[in-house]
């Protein structure tokens, strides 16, 4: 079911498959930011990534000595939510745990996706409150498709260029082909804070970068004056993808918690960037989504 908000700036639809955003429309120019899907290969367009990011080796993880099948970023971004808030400038999503989630993810749980319009921006949080009697464990990542080219014909991938809001000498969690993490880093930046876009930049994959000096990444062009900004802080990683294909988006995908390690053999508590969550607690995270027209 898809809800709208909307303000003098912006008009956002979110829908309850997936409690995702599904719809950024600037009103000055009625264009959609968004990447709006192609059925059967990646219809997706803001993906909630729950309650693991990337994938697990062979599809498993283990929890006191059991092993669970969880699907490459886990199942949030394919499940029923429950529409809880829908009206002036915030709309909100709810997923607890079911049946069916138990079969794989054996907590209870709360995932509140909520939205709410300012101005021309978006503020995203995000919330997992623990329902069970133990402790639970889980990463939380998002997955925002910008349209890339954003604006007109004419406008081409080589036009764009991703602004870093500091310098950043930083490097990236070097990955194999199968998507796992090698446990090595490969410098990449060096006293930048741009990024141009290209089919080139993402042949290897994805870049995922640790611990950033930057808090805010903007997606601009060299040709026109709009722009789609990022605002993330706290969150200890961040992924950039786009596929290796020419296709009319980039991900930008503020992270807690990553794939697999290649080598990786312990339980689900044990991996590097998980959270833990003791009972009647809270986590909460929020990111911001700028629109500049």
């Amino acid at each position: 079911m898809d809800c709208i908000i909307e303000n003098e700036f912006l008009k956002i639809k979110g829908n309850t498959h997936g409690g995702e955003l599904v719809s950024i429309k600037g009103k000055k120019s009625n264009s959609e930011y968004l990447w709006q899907g192609i059925p059967f290969w990646w219809k997706l367009y803001s993906p909630v990534l729950f309650p693991i990011i990337g994938k697990v080796k062979n599809l498993e993880y283990r929890y006191e000595g059991k092993t669970y099948f969880m699907p490459q970023h886990g199942f949030a971004s394919r499940a029923k939510y429950k529409l809880i808030e829908n009206k002036d400038n915030i709309l909100a999503f709810e997923l607890k745990n079911n049946e069916e989630t138990e079969k794989i993810y054996p907590f209870k749980f709360s995932l509140i996706n909520e939205y709410k319009i300012e101005k021309n921006s978006i503020i995203i949080t995000h919330k997992v409150k623990n329902l069970d009697n133990k402790n639970i464990y889980f990463s939380l990542g998002v997955h925002p498709a910008i349209k890339c080219p954003m604006y007109k014909k004419g406008d081409e991938l080589n036009d764009y260029y991703l602004k870093f809001n500091k310098i950043e000498n930083s490097s990236i969690l070097e990955i194999n082909k199968e998507d796992f993490l090698t446990g090595k880093e490969k410098q990449y930046f060096s006293n930048c804070d741009e990024l141009n876009l290209s089919e080139e930049v993402f042949k290897d994959g994805t870049l995922i970068f640790k611990n950033l000096e930057s808090d805010k990444i903007t997606l601009k062009s060299r040709k026109h004056n709009r722009s789609v900004s990022l605002e993330f802080k706290d969150f200890p990683y961040l992924a950039i993808w786009a596929p290796d294909r020419r296709t009319n988006f980039v991900c930008i995908e503020p992270w807690f918690g990553h794939a697999d390690y290649e080598d990786f053999t312990g339980e689900i508590k044990d991996k590097e960037g998980i959270i833990k969550l003791e009972k009647n607690k809270e986590f909460k995270c929020t990111y911001k989504i700028i629109i500049e027209e």
